[in-house]
């Protein structure tokens, strides 16, 4: 099962995130639009790594005992192969988002999304306290 949580986000970072920026860029290309193009590959691959940190850190609290608290999301958080799909699924919009916001703002783009993945990882090193600190409350209970 988890071979395939983490095989879904790679086979996604190997499409969006080849590592030949050449030919993402036309040959008379600047020194500022290739270091863009690097960075922005970068920044998806860290999107599709931290959506599956956010759904491990997520799968911990329920294992652990606690609930999603997003009422959106509890339909899918009960399932594993489904919520691993479904956080592989929004990762990849998140990265087609931010290409179409890319074709003009290359750098606004890069922003966003450097934003949106420091908010998916604080919100899964908070997931990883709370399904330590269920975990101890269990233990103390024994």
């Amino acid at each position: 099962m988890r071979l395939r949580a983490i095989s879904v986000p790679f086979v996604f970072v190997m499409l969006f995130c080849g590592t030949d920026t050449a030919a993402a860029d036309p040959p008379d290309s600047s020194l500022k639009t290739k270091v863009a193009t690097t960075i922005q590959k970068a920044a998806d691959a860290s999107t599709f790594l931290v959506q599956m940190l956010d759904a491990v850190s997520t799968q911990r609290v329920l294992q652990a005992g606690g609930r999603e608290l997003n009422p959106l999301l509890r339909p899918f958080v009960g399932n594993e192969p489904l919520w691993y799909g479904f956080k592989s699924v929004s990762a990849a919009a998140y990265v087609l988002a931010e290409h179409s916001l890319g074709r003009r703002h290359k750098f606004l783009a890069i922003g966003t999304t450097l934003a949106i993945n420091g908010v998916y990882f604080a919100v899964a090193r908070h997931n990883f306290g709370v399904a330590a600190q269920l975990r101890a409350q269990q233990a103390a209970q024994r």
